[in-house]
């Protein structure tokens, strides 16, 4: 057959010189609509929400983007925050930025079985948990939100910073 035009395949790995790439293709669904359903602990830097690949900050990126109120269902587990760089507001690392109407349900029975942290002891947080920015309306119910860092000379809340919304 013809050789490939540029050597590489569709992700930009180099294909094979003696062997056969079927140029293999991985996709995941993505979650649209309200609600969103976060189904891993992990916090992922790509921001995605995935049916089957959804961390917590990606679910709550989706859930920014789109207008009106959504819900993000939370399953049983400690979501710990790992992505450093805390003072921006576009959820892509330090703490959760939640910039549109949210309900944050936690679904593994009780307040104890989500744990959504920013370290995994009250020194070593990265920033704080969650940064509700503008006038909206967020709702959080059973879950435990610990280990938040608030650092400078403006501190407002270590777990949850809401200085105009209502929570």
């Amino acid at each position: 057959g013809a050789a490939p035009v540029s050597g590489l395949d569709q992700r930009g790995a180099p294909r094979p010189a003696a062997a056969c790439d079927v140029g293999a293709y991985e996709y995941h669904v993505p979650q649209t609509a309200s609600p969103f359903t976060v189904t891993k602990t992990a916090d992922a830097t790509n921001n995605a929400c995935a049916v089957d690949d959804c961390s917590l900050r990606g679910a709550i990126t989706a859930a920014n983007a789109l207008p009106g109120a959504d819900t993000v269902n939370v399953p049983a587990g400690t979501y710990t925050l790992s992505i450093t760089g805390a003072g921006e507001n576009a959820n892509v690392s330090g703490d959760l930025d939640i910039t549109q109407a949210v309900t944050l349900n936690g679904t593994g029975g009780t307040a104890d079985d989500v744990i959504i942290q920013a370290g995994t002891t009250n020194s070593n947080g990265i920033d704080r948990v969650f940064d509700i920015i503008g006038a909206i309306v967020v709702n959080i119910s059973q879950v435990t939100i610990k280990n938040g860092k608030c650092a400078g000379v403006t501190c407002d809340g270590g777990g949850i910073s809401n200085l105009t919304g209502t929570l």
